[in-house]
């Protein structure tokens, strides 16, 4: 578990992984969001599976989610109790539709009679919650482009029972992506920007332009398919075979097999829908990818950015979720080190903060 212990409050961003729950708080300091606390609790051991392949669910529990925010909160002494909630992107349901346009009040006939469509379970079992994309030119007339998702009623219950425990006010719930994007991507920026998550059951891609998420793509490749196959192809304990993809990544052996042989065929696959979401995307807004940035707790995976660089052409680089925040000098490298597994919880925490701002 790694801590930084500073006073005071202001806003939380929790962001329940699959594999770790990563809290940040943020202060106000004149106007500049400030760095009071953050946490980052990892599962002890990475669970075993008798297929080799990683169980699609999250490896904590209600409760052990719960009891471990509470010893974050009593460890830092955090105070603060307006808080943001990820919300995991593989049990909710996503998709960007286009509408005639049309007011507030119609959209909100309108909109739940299209996401009937999409979403694969009745309504009454989910969340349903959209935002406004913009207007675009469709054949000869204006629509309006809606991102909808719809999350299961048991996963929104859940993180709100996780608040209750913890005397938390949930002031709002969000995709990872969303927050990702907030805390990782430059304002100024005028390309579009793909953001690549590679978290420990699944990966995103998503496509940024103009401060909108406008394609986002989910698959089941993750950090954890290359820990079980390097467990499998070296026939070594799973733990172990964590160790080794996080001391050797992709660039090289450690006396036993060389790894990038055993992971190549995930990122390649990997590379293959990231080439697929950068064909379509460019397809439909006639603007190409330039930039990708990597983020999740794989993105640090030794040779893994100079892998994607060489096989995709284009600039690759590592998210870095404190481009709007300060923090004290001496976490320098402690950031540096942790900063594309805190983007949610920073995206997160700075959602409460602009809101504030602008009261």
């Amino acid at each position: 578990m790694a801590w930084s212990l500073f006073g005071k409050e202001n806003y939380l961003g929790i962001d329940f992984g699959e594999s770790s729950i990563k809290i940040v708080e943020l202060e106000d300091n004149n106007g500049v969001p400030f760095l009071k606390n953050y946490a980052v609790a990892y599962l002890a051991d990475v669970p075993e599976n008798p297929n080799e392949t990683p169980a699609h669910k999250p490896f904590f529990s209600e409760n052990q989610n719960a009891k471990t925010v509470k010893s974050i909160l009593d460890k830092l002494h955090i105070k603060a109790r307006k808080t943001f909630f990820s919300l995991p992107i593989y049990p909710s349901f996503s998709t960007i539709i286009e509408i005639p346009v049309m007011s507030e009040k119609e959209m909100e006939q309108a909109i739940p009679l299209e996401a009937r469509k999409y979403v694969p379970i009745p309504l009454n079992e989910v969340v349903l919650d959209w935002n406004f994309l913009g207007k675009i030119k469709s054949d000869s007339s204006e629509k309006m482009q809606i991102f909808i998702v719809a999350v299961p009623n048991n996963i929104v219950q859940r993180y709100i029972n996780i608040a209750h425990q913890n005397k938390l006010e949930v002031k709002a719930m969000e995709l990872e992506t969303f927050s990702s994007a907030r805390a990782i991507l430059d304002p100024k920026e005028e390309r579009p920007i793909m953001i690549v998550d590679i978290g420990a059951n699944s990966t995103d891609v998503a496509v940024s332009h103009d401060g909108q998420i406008q394609m986002s793509h989910n698959f089941e490749i993750s950090g954890f398919n290359f820990t079980y196959a390097i467990s499998k192809s070296l026939n070594i304990d799973i733990n172990r075979a964590e160790e080794l993809k996080k001391s050797v990544g992709v660039l090289g052996s450690e006396g036993e097999q060389e790894l990038s042989s055993i992971i190549f065929p995930l990122l390649d696959a990997i590379i293959e829908e990231i080439r697929h979401t950068m064909a379509n995307y460019e397809q439909k807004y006639n603007l190409p990818i330039k930039k990708l940035i990597l983020t999740g707790g794989s993105a640090n995976l030794r040779g893994l950015m100079d892998y994607f660089v060489k096989q995709l052409n284009i600039e690759v680089g590592l998210a870095n979720p404190f481009l709007s925040i300060k923090y004290p000098p001496v976490l320098e490298g402690k950031i540096r080190e942790l900063r594309t597994e805190l983007a949610v919880a920073c995206g997160l925490a700075l959602k409460g903060f602009n809101g504030q701002r602008k009261k």
